[in-house]
């Protein structure tokens, strides 16, 4: 994958406090973020959008699923389809959100999220870590 990018994250978040957890558990190694945040005019991979990723060349990508605003559940899975589509396999991406966890109801999105060609990291209450995203990702910081 790509160890040898520098230190930087794009992200597709809609929600503010979501966006802070994120910051603070990357901390420690302060990377540069690209945050994508709002669905109806962010979240889609245009090939102008595929060029600004490219160009900010990130380390990883972190794509959440769920569309709050517009309360559209699987937003986040066209995000994963369209990255694969500009990228297959150059970024690793990295699904986050609360429609993912070990509970046989969210089981499906996980699924969708695998066959997709992402990563999954679990969005509950507690504080994410970076290595949790970094360790799914094959990135080593």
């Amino acid at each position: 994958m790509n160890n040898s990018n520098p230190r930087r994250v794009v992200c597709f978040e809609d929600n503010k406090d979501s966006r802070d957890r994120l910051l603070r558990a990357f901390s420690e190694y302060a990377p540069e973020f690209k945050f994508f945040i709002d669905p109806a005019n962010d979240w889609d991979v245009t090939d102008k959008r595929a060029r600004e990723i490219e160009e900010f060349n990130p380390t990883l990508i972190i794509i959440d699923l769920k569309d709050d605003k517009r309360r559209k559940k699987e937003a986040g899975l066209r995000i994963i389809r369209q990255l694969n589509e500009h990228f297959k396999d150059r970024f690793p991406l990295i699904a986050w959100s609360v429609l993912l966890s070990d509970k046989p109801t969210d089981q499906r999105y996980v699924n969708l999220v695998l066959d997709g060609g992402a990563h999954v990291v679990f969005k509950s209450k507690k504080r994410p870590t970076a290595n949790q995203f970094l360790s799914r990702a094959g990135v080593i910081w």
